[in-house]
């Protein structure tokens, strides 16, 4: 349609005594082009940042939920020092909660695995930690004070 508009405006041109000029044309489809690879540009850089926001919040949210385990591990090792009879549970911190699980059984030299995972659910997906101590029971030489050493960290 913009063809023929085009064809009878040159047309009219050639037949008549006024000189037609073709840099009118010329500016336009200029102008078009630059405007159409500018919103592109913009659409692009818009898609860009919005992905490397995602990519910050995830991160700070994986960072987030490693704390969590992290401190889960370390408290569900102080109770277990404490009692040796600590069987685990869930505790709430911040955004996220962690269940902790106390598996292995025994006296003097016998090994306890204290697991601990962490969850914080959002609107972008789950992220969730796991880390696994292990610690082994030690009775001093008159038998009458028990304690833990923790001999490994795996996260």
């Amino acid at each position: 349609m913009l063809e023929v508009k085009i064809r009878k405006l040159m047309v009219k041109c050639q037949m008549s005594n006024v000189k037609c000029s073709n840099d009118g044309f010329t500016a336009l489809i200029t102008v078009l082009m630059v405007s159409v690879i500018s919103i592109l540009t913009a659409t692009t850089l818009v898609f860009l940042s919005t992905s490397e926001s995602l990519f910050g919040f995830s991160a700070g949210l994986s960072y987030e939920t490693a704390q969590i385990a992290d401190a889960c591990a370390e408290e569900a090792f102080f109770r277990f020092k404490s009692n040796q009879n600590y069987s685990g549970g869930s505790i709430v911190l911040g955004d996220g909660a962690c269940v902790i699980a106390v598996t292995g059984s025994g006296g003097n030299g016998s090994t306890r695995n204290i697991i601990a995972s962490s969850t914080i659910s959002t609107s972008i997906g789950n992220f969730t930690r796991r880390i696994t101590a292990t610690t082994t029971i030690v009775t001093n030489t008159a038998g009458n004070a028990t304690t833990s050493d923790l001999t490994s960290w795996q996260e």
